[in-house]
């Protein structure tokens, strides 16, 4: 495959970041480069993303605007990718996560943004409630950015988060 792809990890004092960074290691196509958005560099989960730099080209930006949109800005300009993906600290990619993405960005130059994946809800009694509809928040106002991948010059088009 010829896109180079970025996967940008947000994540806040994140132990599990690690189960993270190893479903990237198992990717059947490497990222070109990942990075860790921290909002402070002594968090844990920068300690734990500099453990994986010797198998992954990791990068650690360390911001200081609050909230998940500046930590996506700022994973956006740090990354080097054609496409841009995200992935929670907490969330563990498929080994084909990667070439699924690309696959369809290459085969077609009109999609611009692919969201899917599983999730998970925090409260299992409502597992039963999401399959029969009575519970939409979750797919209907926002992107499932856990999971997301979008062609560089969609940012170009539409601005940063």
């Amino acid at each position: 495959m010829n896109i180079r792809f970025s996967v940008v990890v947000i994540a806040k004092n994140e132990p599990r970041i690690r189960y993270a960074l190893e479903s990237l290691v198992r990717q059947s196509v490497k990222p070109w480069d990942v990075v860790i958005v921290v909002d402070d560099s002594n968090d844990i989960s920068a300690t734990i993303a500099k453990e994986y730099a010797y198998v992954l080209p990791i990068r650690v930006v360390v911001d200081s605007v609050p909230g998940f949109g500046g930590a996506r800005a700022s994973g956006v300009n740090a990354a080097n990718g054609d496409i841009i993906a995200f992935i929670d600290a907490d969330c563990i990619a498929d080994e084909m996560w990667i070439e699924n993405y690309a696959r369809v960005f290459e085969e077609q130059r009109d999609v611009l943004v692919q969201v899917g994946g599983n999730f998970s809800v925090k409260d299992p009694s409502e597992v039963g409630l999401v399959r029969l509809g009575k519970i939409r928040a979750p797919f209907s106002d926002f992107e499932f950015t856990q999971n997301m991948a979008f062609r560089r010059e969609v940012i170009n088009i539409v601005g940063n988060f």
